[in-house]
């Protein structure tokens, strides 16, 4: 920090530049000094206390008063004491957080080749570390109540005030914690090489990481990656108070960006990419994730962080400009540096192999730098879109977004009511509440004996297994009493025809986009005239070839029975709504049970794994065996998550009752002995 030799006088370099955009007049050439600094890039050295300030890390730390402070002077072992207690406080959790970074952590053991014992050792402490940042964070996150409060001496994300957010882990947030150590520890210092690094240093590198990671996502103030790795926000739609389960809204919005301005500027790319079935976020999506991580070389990644961090964070931003632009201005560079070799792909995979092959192959960070500026002008910086912002109008690109974003925000209203009553499902409800049974089958205690109380499956969660155990029985029960089942295997809803029209314009000249504007002014003004949500329509979809179909017909009054046998009363009062929700409104009044399978499933308690196979057990149907390989052939890691989650799987369905196969009936006998009472003395016919 810059100012006296006083720790508590000194100014970090954001809240420099704060003062520098906050003073009349601003003083612009100062900040852009500084980011002329940051775009030359932060010597390796420095970087650990650099990004602390750029991301207001430091500022975020403070707001604990516990927290201590890993600044030059701060009170470092309040600091590590602080960290190391969440660390302990965390890692007995036992819940869908801490199964998926297990899983991801046996994932993560292939990121490095094993050539060398010593390496794979390297890499070994280094995912330790990242995994006490993420459960750090996981513990950090963990919402008490009165029932279940905090532990003594454990702070939590609320003692900062009702602006800051929890953090929803995901593997994305692993990775960038393990990069994040890599960068404090330079070759010429390397925390595993060098012996002479104390315990103390070590832990401080995982204390700076813990704080940088949550004030990007949850500290109160910019919140730049809130929409990637944070909890998002509630509020009040048309269809009452709205409970989001989860979000990583932020990807898909930069990648709708990203979509525009490639539409835009480069128009013929844009064609030619979707003609092969090419999507952005095949490559995109996973980059934005991670912040470009497995995507750039490492010392070209740790130079575009020095430039991301700096601009996420700024409070000078021009309205049209988005914090995390950096983003989608390396992007467009790619896409457009790579432009003549994507016009020539045939496929998509090629397209995809291209475009992955020039991100790893950028050695070269000052190169990468001179790209993204180029970019960065190019899209948000013009001397026209100034112009254009004095007038109060976005850029052409930022126009057809927002667009999009209004037709979108249309189209999800219904999912977001079904995502109403999934969330009461999933998060409020009890299954052994208000009397009902253990999941999993009949209502009946004594003719079932999975709804044994001290079965070890009787948890009251509705968890990925539990969903699964409800789908059971209720296809259990259509199967036993010969419901009729029809033509259709799921339901969809239509897009509607305004963003199927999305695309370039026919013509790039001026006028052409001038009339493009003028055109999407005059809908903006008509749409506040329409009716802010629309129910898109439901089509049903014929059901694969030895698959099960859907019931034929499904009343309200027959669904709910068929809730109440397999839940009790624990969804009753819901049964209304979620048939309305998830039936077709055109036509006959059909319910769709897979696509309320499909919602129960992914927003249900559970690891990823466990989610894909469970969609695999309700979606999968009979076909002939192929020995086609896979493009992506199967890894051990997958492989070892397959097979502890069946084996799970098989347990639950040992405690089913089921007729057994057809194949198997021929080979099964009953076998009578009866008993009977005769003259004083037992015997047996």
């Amino acid at each position: 920090g810059m100012g006296s030799g006083d720790p508590a006088e000194r100014r970090s370099l954001a809240e420099w530049q704060d003062a520098w955009a906050a003073a009349h007049p601003p003083k612009a050439g100062l900040i852009y000094q500084l980011n002329d600094l940051l775009r030359r890039g932060v010597p390796p050295m420095h970087r650990r206390q650099i990004w602390m300030e750029i991301t207001r890390a430091d500022a975020a730390q403070r707001l604990y008063p516990s927290a201590g402070s890993v600044a030059a002077g701060g009170d470092q072992r309040a600091a590590i004491s602080f960290y190391r207690a969440l660390v302990d406080n965390g890692r007995p959790y036992r819940n869908d957080a801490m199964w998926q970074l297990s899983e991801d952590l046996v994932a993560a053991a292939s990121w490095e080749r094993p050539t060398h014992h010593a390496v794979m050792d390297r890499h070994f402490k280094r995912l330790k570390r990242a995994q006490d940042i993420c459960i750090a964070l996981i513990a950090f996150s963990k919402d008490y109540d009165d029932a279940q409060p905090a532990a003594p001496g454990v702070a939590n994300y609320r003692d900062a005030g009702e602006k800051a957010s929890s953090i929803a882990y995901c593997e994305s947030l692993l990775v960038v914690a393990f990069f994040l150590i890599v960068a404090q520890s330079p070759a010429e210092a390397d925390q595993d090489s060098n012996p002479q690094k104390t315990q103390v240093e070590l832990d401080t590198e995982e204390v700076r990481a813990f704080w940088i990671l949550y004030a990007l996502a949850g500290a109160p103030g910019r919140q730049p990656y809130r929409d990637y790795y944070g909890v998002p926000l509630g509020g009040v739609g048309a269809y009452g108070k709205e409970h989001q389960i989860c979000d990583r809204r932020g990807a898909m919005d930069d990648l709708l960006r990203l979509n525009f301005c490639i539409s835009r500027f480069e128009p013929d790319l844009w064609v030619h990419l979707n003609s092969l079935g090419f999507q952005l976020s095949s490559v995109f999506y996973g980059a934005f994730m991670r912040l470009f991580a497995f995507t750039l070389p490492v010392a070209s990644l740790f130079r575009f962080w020095d430039l991301l961090f700096a601009n996420a964070c700024r409070t000078d931003l021009p309205a049209h400009k988005p914090p995390r632009h950096g983003l989608l201005d390396l992007a467009f560079a790619g896409l457009q540096q790579c432009k003549e070799q994507l016009l020539q792909c045939q496929s998509a995979m090629e397209a995809h192999h291209c475009l992955m092959t020039f991100f790893e192959s950028i050695y070269d960070p000052t190169q990468l730098v001179e790209w993204i500026a180029a970019a960065e002008y190019f899209l948000w910086d013009d001397v026209k879109h100034r112009v254009a912002e004095t007038a109060g109008i976005s850029p052409i690109h930022q126009m057809d977004y927002e667009r999009a974003v209004r037709h979108w925000e249309r189209y999800f209203g219904m999912f977001r009511a079904q995502n109403a009553v999934v969330y009461e499902l999933t998060r409020s409800t009890d299954l052994h509440g208000a009397g009902a049974p253990v999941i999993g089958g009949m209502a009946n205690t004594n003719n079932n004996p999975l709804l044994n109380q001290s079965s070890p499956f009787a948890d009251s969660r509705v968890t990925t297994r539990a969903v699964m155990k409800i789908i059971n029985a209720m296809q259990y029960q259509f199967s036993a009493e010969h419901v009729a089942r029809g033509d259709f295997g799921f339901m969809i809803r239509q897009m509607p025809a305004k963003l199927l029209e999305v695309g370039p314009d026919e013509g790039q000249s001026t006028m052409t986009q001038v009339w493009s504007m003028f055109s999407m002014f005059q809908e903006k003004l008509s749409e506040q005239y329409l009716e802010t949500q629309v129910r898109p329509r439901a089509v049903g979809v014929q059901a694969p070839p030895n698959s099960v179909p859907e019931p034929l017909h499904m009343e309200t009054v027959s669904f709910a029975q068929h809730i109440k046998k397999c839940v009790g009363d624990a969804w009753t009062a819901h049964a209304q709504r979620i048939f309305d929700l998830f039936s077709s409104t055109l036509g006959e009044r059909r319910m769709s049970l897979n696509e309320f399978f499909l919602a129960l499933i992914c927003c249900s308690k559970g690891t990823v794994s466990e989610k894909a196979l469970a969609l695999f057990q309700v979606f999968a149907y009979v076909h002939d065996e192929h020995h086609t390989p896979h493009i992506t052939p199967l890894s051990h890691a997958a492989g070892t998550i397959i097979e502890r989650n069946e084996g799970k799987n098989q347990q639950d369905e040992g405690q089913l009752l089921k007729a057994p196969d057809d194949k198997d009936v021929k080979q099964m006998a009953l076998h009578f002995r009866v008993y009977v009472f005769a003259g004083g003395a037992s015997g047996t016919n």
